[in-house]
């Protein structure tokens, strides 16, 4: 590294469907922090989850793509709600997702119609 000279940085951001605004990075281990210009935005269906009125939508939209990407999620082969159910079950208990309990059947059951057979 250069002072004064630019310098690329990749990496993923997710945003929850609220659009980037604004990310920044460290060079040396988080002390201090510089903001990044922001290159290309990904295109819509491959950076947000499959608009909807249905319940579940806003918070699957929020706590399924802090771990997976939505191209992971738009390319599982279509299974009922009960099948994502328990998926979300087990990144609750298994891997500690931070999902509030009451939000585990609202995502399954937008999973499920949205994405899987249970479709309306």
């Amino acid at each position: 590294m250069t002072a004064g000279k630019p310098m690329r940085v990749r990496g993923i951001a997710f945003d929850g469907g609220e659009g980037i605004r604004d990310v920044q990075f460290s060079t040396d281990g988080g002390q201090t922090w510089q903001a990044a210009k922001l290159g290309t935005e990904l295109p819509q269906e491959t950076s947000q989850l499959k608009a909807s009125t249905r319940a579940g939508h806003q918070a699957a939209s929020a706590w399924c793509v802090m771990c997976h990407s939505v191209d992971y999620i738009n390319s599982q082969p279509p299974m009922p709600s009960a099948f994502w159910h328990a998926e979300v079950t087990k990144m609750v208990k298994v891997y500690g997702a931070p999902i509030p309990e009451d939000q585990v059947k609202l995502i399954s059951e937008y999973l499920g119609t949205t994405y899987g057979t249970d479709q309306k």
